[in-house]
Protein backbone atom coordinates (compact mmCIF):
# COMPACT_ATOMS: atom_id res chain seq x y z
CA UNK A 1 0.00 0.00 0.00
CA UNK A 2 2.80 2.76 0.68
CA UNK A 3 4.25 1.51 -3.00
CA UNK A 4 0.74 3.24 -4.42
CA UNK A 5 0.83 5.66 -2.00
CA UNK A 6 4.46 7.14 -3.30
CA UNK A 7 3.44 6.21 -6.82
CA UNK A 8 0.01 8.10 -6.70
CA UNK A 9 1.99 11.41 -5.60
CA UNK A 10 4.89 11.26 -8.20
CA UNK A 11 1.54 10.93 -10.67
CA UNK A 12 0.04 13.72 -9.12
CA UNK A 13 3.22 15.30 -9.55
CA UNK A 14 3.94 14.65 -12.79
CA UNK A 15 0.37 16.00 -13.82
CA UNK A 16 0.57 19.43 -11.90
CA UNK A 17 4.06 19.88 -13.70
CA UNK A 18 2.75 18.86 -17.18
CA UNK A 19 -0.49 21.51 -16.36
CA UNK A 20 2.18 24.24 -15.78
CA UNK A 21 4.61 23.43 -18.61
CA UNK A 22 1.33 22.94 -20.58
CA UNK A 23 0.13 26.59 -19.69
CA UNK A 24 3.56 28.37 -19.91
CA UNK A 25 4.08 27.25 -23.23
CA UNK A 26 0.35 28.33 -24.44
CA UNK A 27 1.32 31.62 -22.69
CA UNK A 28 4.37 32.03 -25.02
CA UNK A 29 2.46 30.74 -28.09
CA UNK A 30 -0.17 33.75 -27.67
CA UNK A 31 2.52 36.19 -26.74
CA UNK A 32 4.46 35.14 -30.20
CA UNK A 33 1.58 35.62 -31.97
CA UNK A 34 0.48 38.76 -30.60
CA UNK A 35 3.20 40.67 -30.79
CA UNK A 36 4.24 42.76 -33.64
CA UNK A 37 8.03 42.53 -34.51
CA UNK A 38 7.40 45.03 -36.83
CA UNK A 39 9.12 48.86 -36.38
CA UNK A 40 5.94 51.61 -35.76
CA UNK A 41 6.38 52.62 -38.91
CA UNK A 42 4.95 49.47 -40.54
CA UNK A 43 2.68 47.55 -38.19
CA UNK A 44 -1.07 48.48 -39.92
CA UNK A 45 -1.91 51.02 -37.23
CA UNK A 46 -2.28 54.34 -38.83
CA UNK A 47 -1.24 57.21 -36.58
CA UNK A 48 -1.38 60.85 -38.11
CA UNK A 49 0.83 63.47 -36.82
CA UNK A 50 0.36 67.48 -38.03
CA UNK A 51 3.49 69.38 -37.02
CA UNK A 52 4.56 66.80 -34.51
CA UNK A 53 1.45 66.64 -32.70
CA UNK A 54 -0.60 63.00 -32.67
CA UNK A 55 -3.93 63.65 -34.43
CA UNK A 56 -6.73 61.22 -33.61
CA UNK A 57 -8.91 60.19 -35.98
CA UNK A 58 -12.62 62.18 -35.99
CA UNK A 59 -10.62 65.07 -33.71
CA UNK A 60 -10.86 68.43 -34.44
CA UNK A 61 -7.73 70.66 -35.12
CA UNK A 62 -9.27 74.04 -35.62
CA UNK A 63 -6.85 76.00 -37.65
CA UNK A 64 -4.20 74.07 -39.98
CA UNK A 65 -1.97 76.28 -40.41
CA UNK A 66 -1.40 76.40 -44.88
CA UNK A 67 2.03 74.40 -45.41
CA UNK A 68 1.47 72.49 -42.26
CA UNK A 69 3.47 69.26 -41.81
CA UNK A 70 1.89 66.17 -41.65
CA UNK A 71 3.17 62.56 -40.88
CA UNK A 72 1.48 59.26 -41.57
CA UNK A 73 2.84 56.57 -39.54
CA UNK A 74 1.90 52.49 -39.57
CA UNK A 75 1.21 52.42 -43.26
CA UNK A 76 3.52 52.16 -46.17
CA UNK A 77 0.91 53.45 -48.86
CA UNK A 78 -2.03 56.20 -48.52
CA UNK A 79 -4.16 58.69 -49.85
CA UNK A 80 -5.49 62.06 -49.26
CA UNK A 81 -8.21 63.56 -49.73
CA UNK A 82 -9.74 66.63 -48.35
CA UNK A 83 -13.95 66.92 -48.36
CA UNK A 84 -16.43 69.96 -47.11
CA UNK A 85 -17.83 69.88 -43.61
CA UNK A 86 -21.20 71.29 -43.73
CA UNK A 87 -23.39 71.41 -41.39
CA UNK A 88 -26.44 73.78 -39.96
CA UNK A 89 -23.81 75.08 -37.06
CA UNK A 90 -21.14 75.89 -39.50
CA UNK A 91 -23.30 77.03 -43.25
CA UNK A 92 -22.45 79.92 -44.81
CA UNK A 93 -22.98 81.39 -48.76
CA UNK A 94 -20.99 81.71 -51.17
CA UNK A 95 -21.40 82.35 -55.39
CA UNK A 96 -19.89 80.38 -58.28
CA UNK A 97 -20.62 82.19 -61.58
CA UNK A 98 -23.67 84.27 -59.81
CA UNK A 99 -25.43 81.39 -59.00
CA UNK A 100 -25.98 81.06 -55.15
CA UNK A 101 -25.04 78.26 -53.05
CA UNK A 102 -24.51 77.12 -49.06
CA UNK A 103 -21.63 75.25 -47.73
CA UNK A 104 -24.39 72.87 -46.02
CA UNK A 105 -25.40 72.01 -49.45
CA UNK A 106 -22.58 70.98 -50.67
CA UNK A 107 -21.94 68.80 -47.28
CA UNK A 108 -18.91 66.26 -48.44
CA UNK A 109 -18.14 67.08 -52.18
CA UNK A 110 -14.66 66.52 -52.86
CA UNK A 111 -12.14 70.15 -52.79
CA UNK A 112 -9.22 67.84 -52.96
CA UNK A 113 -8.35 69.73 -56.50
CA UNK A 114 -8.27 72.98 -54.14
CA UNK A 115 -5.60 72.45 -52.21
CA UNK A 116 -1.36 71.58 -52.89
CA UNK A 117 0.12 68.47 -51.11
CA UNK A 118 3.81 67.90 -51.47
CA UNK A 119 4.26 64.31 -50.56
CA UNK A 120 6.68 61.81 -49.40
CA UNK A 121 7.21 58.08 -48.60
CA UNK A 122 5.43 58.88 -45.79
CA UNK A 123 4.63 62.54 -44.85
CA UNK A 124 2.85 65.50 -47.05
CA UNK A 125 2.49 69.24 -46.52
CA UNK A 126 -0.22 70.74 -47.27
CA UNK A 127 -1.20 74.09 -49.20
CA UNK A 128 -3.90 76.45 -50.06
CA UNK A 129 -5.27 79.83 -51.06
CA UNK A 130 -8.02 81.52 -49.84
CA UNK A 131 -11.54 79.99 -49.42
CA UNK A 132 -12.73 81.76 -52.71
CA UNK A 133 -9.86 80.03 -54.76
CA UNK A 134 -10.08 76.63 -53.32
CA UNK A 135 -13.26 76.82 -54.24
CA UNK A 136 -12.96 78.07 -57.92
CA UNK A 137 -10.16 75.38 -58.08
CA UNK A 138 -12.70 72.56 -57.80
CA UNK A 139 -15.17 74.73 -60.10
CA UNK A 140 -12.50 74.68 -62.92
CA UNK A 141 -11.83 78.08 -62.55
CA UNK A 142 -15.03 79.76 -62.09
CA UNK A 143 -15.78 83.21 -60.50
CA UNK A 144 -16.27 82.48 -56.94
CA UNK A 145 -17.37 85.28 -54.25
CA UNK A 146 -17.87 84.18 -50.33
CA UNK A 147 -19.61 85.86 -47.33
CA UNK A 148 -18.55 86.02 -44.04
CA UNK A 149 -16.80 82.58 -42.78
CA UNK A 150 -17.95 80.99 -39.48
CA UNK A 151 -16.02 80.36 -37.17
CA UNK A 152 -15.66 76.07 -36.70
CA UNK A 153 -14.41 73.74 -38.72
CA UNK A 154 -15.37 73.51 -42.19
CA UNK A 155 -13.21 70.60 -43.96
CA UNK A 156 -12.56 67.26 -43.55
CA UNK A 157 -9.18 65.96 -44.50
CA UNK A 158 -9.06 62.22 -44.85
CA UNK A 159 -5.97 59.90 -44.81
CA UNK A 160 -7.22 56.45 -46.24
CA UNK A 161 -5.17 52.60 -46.45
CA UNK A 162 -5.92 49.61 -48.09
CA UNK A 163 -7.72 48.91 -44.36
CA UNK A 164 -8.19 51.86 -42.41
CA UNK A 165 -8.92 55.49 -42.64
CA UNK A 166 -8.53 58.81 -40.33
CA UNK A 167 -10.72 62.01 -40.11
CA UNK A 168 -9.34 65.13 -39.34
CA UNK A 169 -11.95 68.08 -39.42
CA UNK A 170 -10.14 71.84 -39.45
CA UNK A 171 -10.55 75.23 -40.85
CA UNK A 172 -8.34 77.45 -42.77
CA UNK A 173 -5.76 80.21 -41.77
CA UNK A 174 -7.12 83.45 -42.26
CA UNK A 175 -5.74 84.56 -45.94
CA UNK A 176 -6.63 88.02 -46.88
CA UNK A 177 -7.54 88.21 -50.45
CA UNK A 178 -7.74 91.93 -51.87
CA UNK A 179 -9.54 92.87 -55.22
CA UNK A 180 -6.96 94.60 -57.44
CA UNK A 181 -9.07 96.12 -59.60
CA UNK A 182 -10.98 97.64 -56.73
CA UNK A 183 -7.89 99.59 -55.29
CA UNK A 184 -7.46 102.64 -56.09
CA UNK A 185 -4.26 104.89 -54.99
Amino acid sequence: MAGNKNQSKITTAIYIIAVILFLVALVGIIVAFTRSDKPPAEDGTLLVNIDGQTVENGSSVGVLANGAYITVEGVSEFDVAVYVYGTAENDFTFTVDGEEYSWSGINNRNMTKGFTFEQTENSFTILYESISRIISATQNGAEVSVGTLPEGDIFRLSVTTENDHADIYFCLEYILELDKAQIVF
